[in-house]
C-alpha cells in the first residue's frame, strides 16, 4: 500500500523529523529504493511526499486569482456568531471566522492525493508520529475490517475524537463519531471513489471538518446539506498513529495556538 506524506516546501524542519522516522520504522524512501536479485531498483516504493505537488501550496501562494485559474472554490465558511451559537456553543467562535490559506491548502493537498491513484492508500501529515509496528498494526487491522465489513472506506490510525463513548466493534477498533485531525488514515479502493465524488474542492472547507462529515452527519446543517455521510468509517483505538508537540513543530494553518485542533 502506498503511504502518502504531506509536506510542504517551507516546512524542511518537519520533513527531516519525517525522513529520520520512516527510514528507522522500514519504509522505502522514494530516492533509494531496494535492490533486486537482478540489482535493479524496485520500483514499488512504498513513500511518496506532496513537497513539490502542483496543488500543495505554501499559503502566500494561495491567491484568488490562481484559485480561479485552477476551479477552486469556497464553501461559505463564515457564520453568523449567533446562528454558530445556537448549534454548538463549543465551536460556535471556530465556525464563525474565515478560512485561513494554511486550512484551504491543508485540504487541497489531501484531494490531491485523493485524485492520485485509486487506492487503497495511507495518508499521513508530516507531523504525524508511530511506532516502527505501524504498517503490521494497520495491515491486522484492516484483515479484521475485510471479515466483519468487506465494504469499509475510512480507517483512522489516529485523531481527536470529539463526541465519546463509540461503539466498539473489535479488540481495537471502534465505529467514530464526530473527529478532528487528518494527520493518519486509510481510504480503501472504495473510499476513494466515494470521497472523490464530493468534490471538495469546489466548496472548500478544513479537511478535518470534511472528512468527518463524510462519514456522520455535521452538526452545521449547511454542511451536512452539502457533504452528506457516504462512507463506512472505522477508527482504531488506541491510536496508532499520534501527532508531534505543537511546541515541537508548530502548525501551518495560520490559526493561533489556541484554536488549533
Amino acid at each position: 500500500m502506498k503511504t502518502y506524506v504531506i509536506n510542504i516546501k517551507t516546512r524542511e524542519d518537519r520533513r527531516y523529523l519525517m525522513d529520520l522516522m520512516l527510514r528507522e520504522n522500514g519504509f522505502e524512501i522514494l530516492h533509494e529504493g531496494r535492490e533486486n536479485k537482478e540489482g535493479s531498483t524496485a520500483p514499488d516504493l512504498r513513500v511518496e511526499w506532496t513537497t513539490h505537488w502542483d496543488y500543495n501550496k505554501v499559503a502566500d501562494e494561495i491567491t484568488d486569482e490562481w484559485m480561479q485559474q485552477n476551479g477552486f472554490k469556497l464553501f461559505d465558511w463564515e457564520m453568523d456568531e449567533g446562528e454558530a451559537l445556537s448549534i454548538d456553543s463549543a465551536w460556535a467562535k471556530w465556525w464563525s471566522r474565515p478560512l485561513t490559506k494554511g486550512e484551504i491548502g491543508c485540504t487541497l493537498s489531501h484531494w490531491a492525493i485523493w485524485n492520485e491513484d485509486d487506492g487503497p492508500m495511507t495518508i499521513l501529515e508530516d507531523d504525524a508520529v508511530f511506532n516502527s509496528d505501524m504498517e503490521l498494526q494497520r495491515d491486522i487491522a484492516i484483515e479484521t475490517l475485510e471479515v466483519m465489513d468487506k465494504d469499509w472506506d475510512l480507517l483512522y490510525l489516529g485523531r481527536v475524537a470529539q463526541v465519546l463513548p463509540e461503539k466498539r466493534v473489535a479488540k481495537n477498533i471502534v465505529k467514530p463519531n464526530f473527529s478532528y485531525c487528518t494527520y493518519g488514515y486509510v481510504l480503501s479502493k472504495s473510499g476513494v471513489q466515494k470521497i472523490r465524488k464530493y468534490n471538495v474542492h469546489e466548496g472548500i472547507i478544513p479537511a478535518d471538518e470534511f472528512l468527518t462529515a463524510t462519514y456522520k452527519e455535521h452538526p452545521r446543517p449547511d454542511v451536512s446539506l452539502k457533504y452528506p455521510p457516504a462512507l463506512k468509517a472505522y477508527a482504531l483505538n488506541p491510536h496508532i498513529v499520534h501527532q508531534r508537540d505543537f511546541e515541537v513543530v508548530g502548525s501551518d494553518t495560520g490559526l493561533p495556538k489556541g484554536a488549533v485542533k
